[in-house]
């Protein structure tokens, strides 16, 4: 009799030494990762509403300022929001697919950051009935952009190998409380 050696998709399913995948994250990722969720359909659904009944919806996300919704603009930072909510609640939820969105939205993040400290100007002031403002453009976002970036490649492939970690310990608990 030939033993079959190949490994099976079932073979994690049961592993007492998986970690679930949201433990994986740090909590500061965690709590971005619920404020993204929560407010990313929200305002990109509140735009589409006022651009639909004809109000001018201000959209702003690293740097890229707009309140036309039909111009490059609009449709960047709604595409914007959109990845951003999408890697949060794929993140939260454990997708599958969740990190490898998050690490496109990380890297098209820092792109956008970059972009807007290099080619508009780092000080502007604006005058108005004298009375003048004085607008820094540097982009902070980018020193949590960053770290962001570098966990999400980190644990990449690890969150790939831990696909069954949540059944495992949705198993385990059952086992334990029977």
């Amino acid at each position: 009799m030939i033993e079959d050696t190949q490994p099976s998709i079932f073979d994690n399913l049961n592993d007492p030494q998986a970690i679930r995948r949201k433990f994986q994250i740090p909590r500061w990722i965690r709590f971005f990762c619920w404020v993204f969720a929560i407010i990313c359909p929200l305002g990109v659904a509140a735009a589409v509403i006022f651009g639909i009944i004809g109000a001018s919806p201000d959209i702003a996300i690293y740097g890229i300022k707009t309140s036309v919704l039909l111009s490059l603009a609009g449709f960047m930072g709604l595409a914007i929001f959109g990845i951003k909510g999408a890697a949060a609640i794929g993140i939260l939820l454990e997708k599958d697919w969740a990190i490898k969105v998050a690490v496109t939205d990380g890297i098209l993040g820092i792109v956008m950051c970059v972009y807007q400290m290099i080619f508009n100007p780092w000080v502007t002031t604006t005058t108005f009935n004298n009375y003048s403002e004085t607008h820094f453009n540097m982009r902070l976002e980018v020193l949590l952009l960053i770290p962001y970036l570098m966990k999400m490649i980190r644990i990449r492939q690890q969150w790939e190998e831990n696909r069954y970690a949540k059944q495992a310990a949705v198993t385990m608990n059952a086992n334990n409380d029977l």
